[in-house]
Parts: structure tokens; C-alpha cells; sequence
């Protein structure tokens, strides 16, 4: 019982200290000590060091040799496409083992995996539509692991000394994920295997392997932890993963070619040989000393799941922008009516202004252009415009003493400044309207005839040049020129 207590009590801590430590999973992409159907994104890569460790004193182990190990791996995601269901997603992988162990000894091994099919519920780090048919397909993978000579026919993950063959072990893998919330997935593995998948003596298997992990999104980030528990064919391993990425520095290279590649911490912590706690040893036999459990720590960087987020949009997760209604077949009738209606409108201010230009084209009176009368007089009175009848003056400050039909000085000064630029343009062909109106239509009529006299006297027009309009109502003078 003591021996059960404290185990799961490292248990507990090895939980808790997952953000403090890493852990020495040295092998393709997988759980403690199985490989999984999943591989490594195209162009994912996967660094780390490791270290393993039993958790007896030296002087406790069966093998001393067997106790400790540091080791590396690097792997690499090449993905080929097909066009079709069946996947050619390859993992090449180093694991350089004893690399500080044992002086002058280091023992490199090659990983190999092909992902013959991926499963369709397993495209990114986000919760996504399931089908009936992809709700059951699973992810398999054919693979090899520890492709070395006979000189290191014995490698194991802590020390190149063990009882049964590990090298050249090749595998059938299957994994299936539950998209069980949008932040919460589960993922089963199964497997068959030889070499070190079957074990030898009391651990001798069939070769099967199995295992379970979870995978929680946390923060807006989506900074995965996994949770693993698996069976290599010989002993059992418990372990925990955790990725922390950086949306910060993919935001601020969003036009980068080299996005894709920015890597995430990753820190692993594991608990493997389980059972070692559990057993009797006949302590006689061994002399006192035993087998035990191994804690294994890794720490290193990967892009992978930089590369399963940006699959789906950048971290945080943008909210999709909702769809607009689709119209029915009365709104596009009458959608398509208001545009025919605009297009007519347009069409008619079109045929409208080249009206105007070509009138305003031929409306030059010995060589001199409409546009440059405006432009001259627009300093005395800027209330213009060109229209159909004509050139259009509205005579704003041309005002008359109240009841009378005497001009105010102030107005003398508007004509004597207009005078001038009159009799500029003023040729035979020239004529001008004035339209004068007042209070009353007798006063109307005496006021024209004051505005007819000064167009006479000061600016050159004769009589029959001059067409009178005298009106009631609000007092205004208005000209019309090059009628």
C-alpha cells in the first residue's frame, strides 16, 4: 500500500508541474512510449531534448547502467498529395540515444511512419462538422522505429541495455479522435507490432498496443494539453503534454513567408514502467535490488500545431461574419427595377450634360467661351449659372430704394462693376432679358425700365437688344445674356 501511496502521489505532482518541467518522449509523433496513426503537419518539425530516470537510488537498481539517459530526437512532416482518400503523409525522424550518458558511445537510430489515411474529424485544432462517415473512420499509419544495425540490437528508452530486441520495429497503427466540445477532444489508439512491442520472458505479448489521450484547448490561444496513458505491449506509462504558442508574434508576421514556421514551447512529463512499483521482487535472487518506474522530462519546440491554427484562421479564432439573407424573388424584382431605373436616370443626365456642352460649345461669341463670362463675373455676382434659356445672373446687392424705382448707391456700384465686363463680350449678336420684380406690377415696369436705360447708356446694348419682364412678388433682378 505504501508503494501504491507514493506512487500516486508523483502522479499528482508530475500533474500539477507540467508548466515547470518537460519529458523524454524520443520517438515519432505519439503518446509515453507508442506511436499514434498522427503525423507531423508539411514542413511541421518536432526538436527536443530528453531525459529519463529511474526513480530507485543507484545503489537500489537491478542494472546501473539502465538507471538514467539523456537522448534527443528531431523530426520532420512531409506531406505528398494524392487527390484521393488514401494519404501519403510521411514523419522522418532522429532519436540520438546515450547522448550524455556514456563516454565516447552514441547510439542514433532512424523513425519512420506513413499516415495511409487521415481521419476527417482530425483536420485542425478546431471542432468541426462530423458526418456519419467520418464520425467512425480512423487515421492509419504503417511505421518503424529504432532502424538500426545489430550493435544496437538492445536500445531502450533509459540505457541501450535490455532483455529482448528493440531495434527494427515496425508497427500497424489506427487512431480515432471524439470531437467531444470545441475546446475538448479524445483520442483512442490501437496497434500490432513486432520486436519491442512483444517483449520477452515475463513480458512477453502478442505484440498489441493500445492507449488513450485527451486533448484540452486552453485560452483564447488554444494552447493544447494532452493527457496520455498507453501500453506498449510491456509495461504501462502515464504522461502530459503541453504546447504554449504565440498568436502575438503570428499576428505581427501575417504577410511572412516564413509564418508557418514559427515554433511553440513544448514540454512533456511522463511516468513510465507503472506496474515496477507494484511488483515483488524475490529480493534473494536480486540481492535487495529491483526494477522501478521512470520519470522522463522533455523540452523542445515545434511548429505543428502553429501550423493545425493557421489551417483554420489565426489565434484567437476569428468570429465567421454572418451570411446575409438570401432575397426572394420579390426583392430581386424589385431590386432589378431600381437598377433599371437608376441606369435610365444616369443615361438621361448624360444626354443631359452633352446637351449642355454641345450648346455651351457653340454659344462663342467672336472666339469667346461662355465658361470664361462665368468666370468674370462671378466675382460681382457669384449667383450664375448656364440653363437652358441662357446664361443666368440672379443680381444679388442690385437693390432699389423701398417703394421707389431709384437705384441705392450700393447698387451703382454692382452695375459699374459689371459695366465693364458686359461690354468685353458684347457683340451684335449679344442680347440680354432682365426680369425685374416688385411689390406691384406698376412698380415692376418702372423698375425695368431703369435697368434698360443702364444697360443702354453704360454697357452698349440698344433697345432691340434688350427683352423686358417685369413680375410681382419678392424683389429680384434677374439677367439673361446670349439668349
Amino acid at each position: 500500500m505504501g508503494r501504491i501511496k507514493l506512487l500516486l502521489g508523483i502522479l499528482f505532482l508530475t500533474t500539477i508541474s507540467v508548466l515547470s518541467f518537460g519529458a523524454a518522449f524520443n520517438g515519432s509523433t505519439g503518446l509515453v512510449n507508442i506511436p499514434t496513426a498522427d503525423v507531423l503537419e508539411h514542413i511541421g518539425y518536432d526538436i527536443g531534448v530528453c531525459s529519463s530516470s529511474a526513480f530507485a537510488g543507484e545503489d537500489e537498481y537491478l542494472d546501473p547502467r539502465m538507471r538514467s539517459e539523456q537522448d534527443a530526437r528531431f523530426n520532420l512532416g512531409i506531406h505528398i498529395p494524392t487527390g484521393s482518400a488514401l494519404a501519403m503523409n510521411f514523419e522522418l525522424g532522429v532519436t540520438q540515444y546515450t547522448l550524455l550518458s556514456e563516454e565516447g558511445r552514441k547510439d542514433g537510430v532512424v523513425n519512420f511512419k506513413l499516415q495511409l489515411f487521415r481521419d476527417p474529424t482530425d483536420r485542425s485544432l478546431h471542432h468541426g462538422n462530423q458526418g456519419m462517415g467520418a464520425m467512425w473512420m480512423p487515421s492509419i499509419a504503417l511505421g518503424m522505429k529504432n532502424i538500426v544495425g545489430e550493435g544496437l540490437k538492445y536500445i531502450t528508452p533509459a540505457g541501450p541495455y535490455a532483455e529482448y530486441a528493440q531495434n527494427n520495429s515496425a508497427y500497424l497503427v489506427m487512431t480515432k479522435r471524439l470531437n467531444l466540445s470545441p475546446s475538448f477532444g479524445l483520442k483512442l489508439h490501437y496497434g500490432w507490432g513486432g520486436n519491442s512491442f512483444q517483449g520477452h520472458g515475463k513480458d512477453a505479448s502478442p505484440g498489441v498496443f493500445y492507449g488513450f489521450s485527451t486533448q484540452f484547448l486552453l485560452g483564447a490561444t488554444k494552447n493544447p494539453l494532452d493527457i496520455m496513458l498507453d501500453y506498449d505491449g510491456n509495461a504501462m506509462a502515464f504522461g502530459i503534454c503541453f504546447i504554449l504558442n504565440n498568436p502575438q508574434m503570428y499576428g505581427n508576421m501575417a504577410n511572412s513567408p516564413i509564418r508557418r514556421f514559427l515554433p511553440g514551447l513544448k514540454a512533456q512529463i511522463g511516468i513510465s514502467d507503472i506496474e515496477e512499483a507494484m511488483r515483488d521482487y524475490d529480493t534473494a535472487k536480486y540481492d535487495g535490488k529491483k526494477f522501478s518506474p521512470k520519470i522522463e522530462f522533455s523540452l523542445g519546440v515545434t511548429n505543428d500545431y502553429t501550423i493545425k491554427s493557421m489551417m483554420s484562421g489565426d489565434q484567437p479564432s476569428p468570429t465567421p461574419k454572418p451570411k446575409p439573407p438570401k432575397p426572394s424573388n420579390r426583392e430581386k424584382e424589385e431590386a432589378e427595377q431600381a437598377k433599371a431605373l437608376a441606369e435610365a436616370l444616369k443615361a438621361k443626365q448624360l444626354a443631359e450634360l452633352a446637351r449642355t456642352k454641345a450648346k455651351l460649345e457653340s454659344m462663342r461669341v467672336q472666339g469667346v467661351n461662355v465658361d470664361e463670362l462665368k468666370a468674370d463675373i462671378k466675382t460681382i455676382f457669384p449667383l450664375n449659372k448656364f440653363t437652358g434659356n441662357g446664361f443666368e445672373i440672379t443680381m444679388i446687392g442690385v437693390v432699389f430704394t423701398p417703394n421707389t424705382s431709384e437705384l441705392a448707391a450700393v447698387s451703382n456700384k454692382k452695375l459699374d462693376a459689371l459695366a465693364p465686363v458686359l461690354q468685353k463680350y458684347r457683340t451684335k449678336n449679344v442680347k440680354a432679358t432682365i426680369i425685374v420684380t416688385s411689390s406691384n406690377a406698376g412698380l415692376s415696369i418702372k423698375r425695368a425700365a431703369v435697368i434698360e436705360q443702364y444697360l443702354i447708356t453704360r454697357c452698349g446694348f440698344t433697345p432691340t437688344d434688350i427683352t423686358k419682364r417685369p413680375k410681382t412678388g419678392a424683389d429680384r433682378i434677374e439677367l439673361i445674356i446670349y439668349k
